[in-house]
């Protein structure tokens, strides 16, 4: 299909729809702008004379069928576009043709919608000259249009689908970025490893393999004969510290706490334990989380 047969199938436009434009890149499509109504939560910018700076852009591309009795693909998107903006660098309240400062405030502090992407949802057959949707068997032009921009509107409310998913993937990122400095923190500064970057940064994407991991040699000392960064030895000799003076607090004259703080043997064996999984579990387990959060991010 020719760019000029898929506009004329959308031809005449309803006067909510202006600035029918042709797309001029290899794509078959057009865009076309709609503005926001009067009572929508968004509040667009407005200039001096009360006129919407923001408006919406639907793009709407033909893609051509992949084989003879498959239809074609009706690729969608609709945004918020600023006229001003599409001009300008950004605003001047100096100039009478931007917007207001004031209506920039307004328009932050309400909410925005979000952008919608459609790529599998709207069909076209070649031989009827017919749309078509997921949900809709036959559905006009316009009324395509309307459908876009309906669902853009959509996004606003607080309980739509896209919105939540939008709000989840943000919070989910903040979680990450929590989990990773705090394993980077862990494992450099209480645990004593030092951290080492692969030449090509692979550890952004799949994170640090275990030999990129590494004990500070040149500050450690031997408990045990067990060479352990100093941090850690610091860490474990205050558990050991804290758990004798709770031990003396609480007098555990029974029981399992009792045999390993009155027999030597066991004390050591313990101390020993608590050693390795401070000098080793921990790191691994905490190797592993930041890991885990490295590539989550790149997952998206």
């Amino acid at each position: 299909m020719m760019a000029r047969e898929f506009l004329a199938l959308f031809q005449p436009l309803p006067q909510r729809y202006f600035d029918l434009t042709e797309l001029v890149d290899n794509y078959v499509g057009f865009s076309v702008q709609r503005a926001y109504p009067p009572d929508c939560a968004f509040k667009p910018p407005v200039d001096s004379t009360k006129i919407p700076d923001n408006v919406v852009l639907i793009h709407l591309v033909y893609e051509p069928p992949k084989n003879a009795t498959a239809l074609a693909t009706v690729r969608a998107r609709a945004s918020r576009f600023s006229k001003y903006l599409s001009k300008h660098f950004d605003y001047n309240f100096e100039d009478p043709n931007s917007p207001t400062e004031e209506s920039v405030r307004t328009s932050k502090n309400s909410p925005h919608p979000l952008d919608i992407v459609l790529e599998d949802e709207i069909f076209f057959d070649d031989t009827s000259k017919s749309f078509s949707t997921k949900k809709n068997p036959a559905i006009t032009p316009i009324e395509i249009l309307d459908f876009v921009y309906d669902q853009h509107l959509a996004s606003l409310r607080t309980f739509n689908t896209l919105r939540l998913q939008f709000h989840r993937r943000k919070y989910f990122a903040k979680f990450l970025s929590i989990v990773q400095a705090t394993s980077t923190f862990l494992l450099t500064k209480a645990l004593g490893r030092e951290l080492v970057a692969d030449k090509d940064y692979k550890f952004l994407f799949t994170g640090y393999a275990p030999e990129n991991v590494r004990k500070l040699t040149t500050d450690s000392i031997k408990l045990f004969e067990y060479l352990v960064p100093k941090s850690v030895a610091i860490l474990f000799c205050a558990l050991v510290c804290s758990s004798f003076y709770l031990y003396d607090q609480f007098h555990f004259n029974s029981g399992y706490l009792h045999t390993i703080f009155s027999t030597p043997f066991l004390t050591l064996a313990h101390g020993i334990l608590a050693l390795a999984t401070l000098n080793d579990f921990i790191p691994s387990l905490l190797r592993r989380t930041l890991n885990w959060s490295l590539s989550s991010r790149h997952r998206g």
